[in-house]
Protein backbone atom coordinates (compact mmCIF):
# COMPACT_ATOMS: atom_id res chain seq x y z
CA UNK A 1 0.00 0.00 0.00
CA UNK A 2 1.18 3.32 -0.57
CA UNK A 3 0.27 5.85 2.21
CA UNK A 4 0.61 9.44 1.49
CA UNK A 5 1.16 11.47 4.33
CA UNK A 6 -1.01 15.25 4.22
CA UNK A 7 1.25 18.08 3.93
CA UNK A 8 -1.60 20.58 4.30
CA UNK A 9 -4.23 22.71 2.33
CA UNK A 10 -0.88 24.34 0.65
CA UNK A 11 -3.13 26.98 -1.80
CA UNK A 12 -6.16 28.49 -0.43
CA UNK A 13 -8.76 30.25 -2.20
CA UNK A 14 -12.82 30.84 -2.57
CA UNK A 15 -12.58 31.26 -6.34
CA UNK A 16 -11.13 27.90 -7.71
CA UNK A 17 -7.54 26.23 -7.76
CA UNK A 18 -8.51 23.06 -9.75
CA UNK A 19 -6.99 20.56 -11.55
CA UNK A 20 -3.33 21.18 -10.14
CA UNK A 21 -0.95 20.33 -12.49
CA UNK A 22 2.75 19.90 -12.14
CA UNK A 23 5.62 21.41 -14.05
CA UNK A 24 8.92 20.52 -12.35
CA UNK A 25 11.58 22.95 -13.13
CA UNK A 26 15.56 23.53 -12.04
CA UNK A 27 14.42 25.77 -9.24
CA UNK A 28 10.56 25.28 -8.43
CA UNK A 29 7.99 23.26 -8.89
CA UNK A 30 5.20 25.13 -10.65
CA UNK A 31 1.73 24.53 -10.41
CA UNK A 32 -1.11 25.36 -13.24
CA UNK A 33 -4.26 25.22 -11.97
CA UNK A 34 -8.10 26.72 -13.08
CA UNK A 35 -9.49 29.76 -11.63
CA UNK A 36 -12.86 30.93 -12.38
CA UNK A 37 -13.86 34.52 -12.97
CA UNK A 38 -17.09 36.77 -11.65
CA UNK A 39 -18.95 35.08 -14.43
CA UNK A 40 -18.03 31.44 -13.58
CA UNK A 41 -15.66 31.33 -16.54
CA UNK A 42 -12.42 28.92 -16.04
CA UNK A 43 -8.84 30.39 -16.79
CA UNK A 44 -5.37 28.97 -15.92
CA UNK A 45 -2.90 30.70 -13.95
CA UNK A 46 -0.23 29.50 -11.74
CA UNK A 47 1.53 29.53 -8.43
CA UNK A 48 5.18 28.36 -7.99
CA UNK A 49 6.50 26.24 -5.17
CA UNK A 50 10.24 26.10 -3.34
CA UNK A 51 11.75 22.47 -4.92
CA UNK A 52 13.16 21.59 -1.60
CA UNK A 53 9.85 22.30 0.34
CA UNK A 54 7.16 22.63 -2.13
CA UNK A 55 4.53 23.21 1.05
CA UNK A 56 6.13 26.97 0.69
CA UNK A 57 4.85 29.15 -2.32
CA UNK A 58 7.78 31.32 -3.71
CA UNK A 59 5.72 33.22 -6.41
CA UNK A 60 2.28 33.94 -7.59
CA UNK A 61 -0.51 33.71 -8.29
CA UNK A 62 0.24 34.92 -12.08
CA UNK A 63 -2.12 36.90 -14.24
CA UNK A 64 -3.75 34.40 -16.59
CA UNK A 65 -1.70 32.37 -19.08
CA UNK A 66 -4.02 31.91 -22.13
CA UNK A 67 -6.70 33.99 -22.66
CA UNK A 68 -10.21 32.21 -23.53
CA UNK A 69 -11.43 31.44 -27.01
CA UNK A 70 -13.29 33.26 -29.51
CA UNK A 71 -16.65 33.59 -29.44
CA UNK A 72 -17.71 29.62 -30.78
CA UNK A 73 -14.29 27.99 -29.83
CA UNK A 74 -13.72 25.02 -28.42
CA UNK A 75 -12.46 26.77 -25.04
CA UNK A 76 -14.86 29.85 -25.62
CA UNK A 77 -16.25 29.48 -21.82
CA UNK A 78 -13.27 27.86 -19.61
CA UNK A 79 -9.89 26.28 -19.79
CA UNK A 80 -8.60 23.89 -17.18
CA UNK A 81 -4.99 22.68 -17.23
CA UNK A 82 -4.44 18.57 -17.60
CA UNK A 83 -0.49 18.19 -18.14
CA UNK A 84 2.62 20.20 -18.69
CA UNK A 85 5.64 19.23 -20.07
CA UNK A 86 9.31 21.28 -21.21
CA UNK A 87 10.86 20.25 -25.00
CA UNK A 88 14.23 22.36 -25.45
CA UNK A 89 13.44 25.89 -25.02
CA UNK A 90 9.56 25.22 -24.69
CA UNK A 91 7.06 24.24 -22.54
CA UNK A 92 3.98 22.76 -23.77
CA UNK A 93 0.00 22.63 -21.93
CA UNK A 94 -2.49 20.46 -22.52
CA UNK A 95 -5.46 21.73 -21.04
CA UNK A 96 -9.71 21.15 -21.54
CA UNK A 97 -11.50 23.83 -22.99
CA UNK A 98 -15.34 24.24 -22.54
CA UNK A 99 -18.21 25.29 -24.62
CA UNK A 100 -22.06 25.93 -22.81
CA UNK A 101 -24.65 24.31 -24.42
CA UNK A 102 -28.41 25.41 -24.61
CA UNK A 103 -29.65 22.27 -23.21
CA UNK A 104 -27.72 22.54 -19.85
CA UNK A 105 -25.15 19.95 -20.95
CA UNK A 106 -21.79 21.46 -22.12
CA UNK A 107 -19.09 20.00 -24.22
CA UNK A 108 -15.12 19.66 -23.91
CA UNK A 109 -12.35 19.18 -25.75
CA UNK A 110 -8.84 18.78 -25.81
CA UNK A 111 -6.28 21.84 -27.04
CA UNK A 112 -2.71 22.49 -27.25
CA UNK A 113 -0.90 25.32 -25.73
CA UNK A 114 2.77 26.28 -26.27
CA UNK A 115 5.37 28.64 -24.33
CA UNK A 116 8.75 30.68 -25.58
CA UNK A 117 9.13 32.08 -21.54
CA UNK A 118 9.57 29.12 -19.47
CA UNK A 119 5.89 28.42 -18.98
CA UNK A 120 4.74 31.80 -17.70
CA UNK A 121 2.35 32.25 -20.84
CA UNK A 122 1.17 30.58 -23.52
CA UNK A 123 -0.58 30.48 -27.22
CA UNK A 124 -2.16 28.10 -29.14
CA UNK A 125 -0.66 25.97 -31.93
CA UNK A 126 -3.66 25.15 -33.10
CA UNK A 127 -7.19 26.86 -33.39
CA UNK A 128 -9.09 23.76 -32.55
CA UNK A 129 -8.74 20.87 -30.63
CA UNK A 130 -6.59 18.07 -30.89
CA UNK A 131 -9.19 15.46 -29.15
CA UNK A 132 -12.41 15.51 -29.43
CA UNK A 133 -15.55 14.33 -30.56
CA UNK A 134 -15.79 11.05 -32.92
CA UNK A 135 -17.90 9.19 -34.33
CA UNK A 136 -17.09 6.24 -31.94
CA UNK A 137 -16.44 8.52 -28.92
CA UNK A 138 -19.23 11.39 -29.11
CA UNK A 139 -19.35 12.83 -26.26
CA UNK A 140 -16.33 14.49 -25.42
CA UNK A 141 -12.43 13.29 -25.24
CA UNK A 142 -10.47 15.53 -22.01
CA UNK A 143 -7.74 15.36 -19.50
CA UNK A 144 -5.01 13.77 -20.99
CA UNK A 145 -1.98 12.50 -19.07
CA UNK A 146 1.29 11.75 -21.38
CA UNK A 147 3.81 9.03 -20.57
CA UNK A 148 6.97 8.22 -22.89
CA UNK A 149 6.53 11.62 -25.45
CA UNK A 150 8.81 10.22 -27.96
CA UNK A 151 6.21 7.33 -28.29
CA UNK A 152 3.50 8.91 -27.00
CA UNK A 153 1.15 6.84 -24.53
CA UNK A 154 -1.85 9.00 -23.56
CA UNK A 155 -4.36 8.35 -20.95
CA UNK A 156 -7.32 10.37 -20.52
CA UNK A 157 -11.55 11.26 -19.83
CA UNK A 158 -13.59 9.84 -22.72
CA UNK A 159 -17.66 10.89 -22.69
CA UNK A 160 -19.45 7.31 -22.65
CA UNK A 161 -23.09 9.09 -22.61
CA UNK A 162 -24.90 11.71 -21.26
CA UNK A 163 -28.14 11.08 -18.75
CA UNK A 164 -30.76 12.53 -17.02
CA UNK A 165 -30.91 12.35 -13.24
CA UNK A 166 -33.26 14.21 -10.84
CA UNK A 167 -33.76 16.51 -13.94
CA UNK A 168 -30.69 17.73 -14.41
CA UNK A 169 -28.24 15.99 -17.30
CA UNK A 170 -25.15 14.44 -15.93
CA UNK A 171 -22.07 12.88 -17.97
CA UNK A 172 -21.24 9.35 -17.80
CA UNK A 173 -17.41 9.24 -18.67
CA UNK A 174 -14.25 6.69 -18.10
CA UNK A 175 -10.44 6.76 -18.51
CA UNK A 176 -9.27 5.51 -22.06
CA UNK A 177 -6.03 4.75 -23.66
CA UNK A 178 -4.28 5.83 -27.51
CA UNK A 179 -1.39 5.59 -29.07
CA UNK A 180 0.47 9.26 -30.96
CA UNK A 181 0.25 8.29 -34.69
CA UNK A 182 3.87 8.81 -35.22
CA UNK A 183 3.15 9.94 -38.83
CA UNK A 184 0.93 12.60 -37.71
CA UNK A 185 4.52 14.05 -35.55
CA UNK A 186 5.70 16.75 -38.19
CA UNK A 187 1.76 18.43 -38.14
CA UNK A 188 -1.23 18.41 -35.74
CA UNK A 189 -0.49 15.29 -33.31
CA UNK A 190 -3.19 12.51 -33.89
CA UNK A 191 -3.94 10.26 -31.60
CA UNK A 192 -5.38 6.25 -32.24
CA UNK A 193 -7.82 5.41 -29.68
CA UNK A 194 -8.16 1.93 -28.30
CA UNK A 195 -11.32 2.25 -25.75
CA UNK A 196 -11.48 2.61 -22.01
CA UNK A 197 -8.48 1.52 -19.98
CA UNK A 198 -9.87 1.50 -16.69
CA UNK A 199 -12.95 -0.89 -15.94
CA UNK A 200 -16.12 0.66 -14.17
CA UNK A 201 -17.68 -0.66 -11.13
CA UNK A 202 -21.00 -0.02 -11.84
CA UNK A 203 -22.45 1.91 -14.90
CA UNK A 204 -22.71 5.33 -13.09
CA UNK A 205 -19.22 5.37 -12.09
CA UNK A 206 -17.30 8.11 -13.77
CA UNK A 207 -13.64 8.15 -13.69
CA UNK A 208 -11.68 11.25 -14.04
CA UNK A 209 -7.63 13.18 -13.98
CA UNK A 210 -6.25 10.05 -14.59
CA UNK A 211 -1.98 10.52 -14.02
CA UNK A 212 0.02 8.19 -14.95
CA UNK A 213 4.02 7.34 -14.33
CA UNK A 214 6.49 4.10 -14.83
CA UNK A 215 8.44 2.70 -12.35
CA UNK A 216 10.18 -0.67 -12.44
CA UNK A 217 8.50 -1.96 -15.68
CA UNK A 218 5.74 -0.98 -14.10
CA UNK A 219 2.42 1.56 -15.07
CA UNK A 220 0.85 3.27 -12.01
CA UNK A 221 -1.97 5.28 -12.21
CA UNK A 222 -3.76 8.06 -9.84
CA UNK A 223 -7.18 8.86 -10.45
CA UNK A 224 -10.35 10.18 -9.14
CA UNK A 225 -13.75 8.22 -9.51
CA UNK A 226 -17.43 8.71 -8.21
CA UNK A 227 -20.97 8.15 -8.55
CA UNK A 228 -23.39 10.01 -11.31
CA UNK A 229 -25.85 10.25 -8.36
CA UNK A 230 -25.04 12.17 -5.21
CA UNK A 231 -21.71 13.18 -5.64
CA UNK A 232 -21.54 17.11 -5.37
CA UNK A 233 -20.31 16.62 -1.97
CA UNK A 234 -22.54 13.96 -1.11
CA UNK A 235 -21.99 10.61 -0.02
CA UNK A 236 -20.77 9.61 -3.94
CA UNK A 237 -18.16 12.16 -4.02
CA UNK A 238 -14.98 12.19 -5.81
CA UNK A 239 -12.72 9.92 -4.10
CA UNK A 240 -9.08 8.80 -5.05
CA UNK A 241 -7.95 5.67 -6.77
CA UNK A 242 -4.90 3.50 -7.91
CA UNK A 243 -4.55 1.00 -10.51
CA UNK A 244 -1.44 -1.16 -11.96
CA UNK A 245 -0.52 -2.34 -15.69
CA UNK A 246 2.23 -3.83 -17.24
CA UNK A 247 1.62 -2.39 -20.64
CA UNK A 248 -0.62 0.62 -20.23
CA UNK A 249 -3.41 -0.79 -21.65
CA UNK A 250 -4.80 -3.69 -19.48
CA UNK A 251 -4.94 -1.95 -16.07
CA UNK A 252 -6.03 -3.41 -12.42
CA UNK A 253 -7.62 -1.32 -9.80
CA UNK A 254 -6.13 -1.80 -6.34
CA UNK A 255 -8.34 1.25 -4.93
CA UNK A 256 -7.75 -0.05 -1.54
CA UNK A 257 -4.38 0.38 -1.28
CA UNK A 258 -4.53 4.40 -2.14
CA UNK A 259 -4.51 5.96 1.63
CA UNK A 260 -4.93 9.28 2.11
CA UNK A 261 -6.03 10.80 5.42
CA UNK A 262 -8.19 13.75 4.84
CA UNK A 263 -8.15 17.06 6.46
CA UNK A 264 -10.75 19.88 6.75
CA UNK A 265 -11.16 21.19 2.92
CA UNK A 266 -11.64 16.96 1.79
CA UNK A 267 -13.71 16.45 4.27
CA UNK A 268 -16.16 15.38 1.92
CA UNK A 269 -13.96 14.87 -1.55
CA UNK A 270 -10.75 14.24 -2.87
CA UNK A 271 -9.92 14.48 -6.42
CA UNK A 272 -7.99 15.53 -9.24
CA UNK A 273 -4.63 13.82 -8.28
CA UNK A 274 -1.44 14.70 -9.91
CA UNK A 275 1.80 13.50 -8.92
CA UNK A 276 5.51 14.83 -8.77
CA UNK A 277 8.69 13.92 -7.98
CA UNK A 278 11.75 16.62 -6.77
CA UNK A 279 15.20 16.22 -4.91
CA UNK A 280 14.33 12.33 -4.52
CA UNK A 281 10.44 12.78 -3.12
CA UNK A 282 7.54 11.79 -4.38
CA UNK A 283 4.64 13.80 -3.23
CA UNK A 284 0.98 14.19 -4.60
CA UNK A 285 -1.35 17.06 -5.39
CA UNK A 286 -5.28 17.08 -5.28
CA UNK A 287 -8.15 18.89 -4.21
CA UNK A 288 -11.01 18.88 -2.00
CA UNK A 289 -14.52 19.58 -1.39
CA UNK A 290 -16.56 21.42 -3.85
CA UNK A 291 -14.25 20.02 -7.08
CA UNK A 292 -10.92 22.40 -5.94
CA UNK A 293 -13.15 25.46 -4.90
CA UNK A 294 -11.20 25.91 -1.95
CA UNK A 295 -7.44 25.32 -3.56
CA UNK A 296 -5.61 22.51 -3.15
CA UNK A 297 -3.24 20.32 -1.27
CA UNK A 298 -0.29 18.70 -0.89
CA UNK A 299 0.80 15.08 0.41
CA UNK A 300 4.12 12.92 -0.04
CA UNK A 301 4.36 9.38 -0.19
CA UNK A 302 5.77 7.42 3.11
Amino acid sequence: MTRWRPLGHIYKTDSYGQCPTPLVMQDRVRVYFSERDVNGKSFIRFVDLELDDPTKIIGGPSDRVLENGKLGSADADGQIPSFAWRQGMSTYLYYSGWTALQSGAYHNSTMLARSGDEGQSFWRMFDGPILDRTPHEPYLAVTPCLVNYGIGHMWYVGGLRWENINGKPEPIYAIHFALLDQDSCAKAPEWVRHGIAIPQAHPFECHSRPWVNRYKRKYRMWYCHRSAIDYRDGLNAYRLGYATSADGWQWKRQDDQMHLPRSDFDTTMQCYPAVFEAQGKVYLLYNGNTFGKHGFGLAVAE
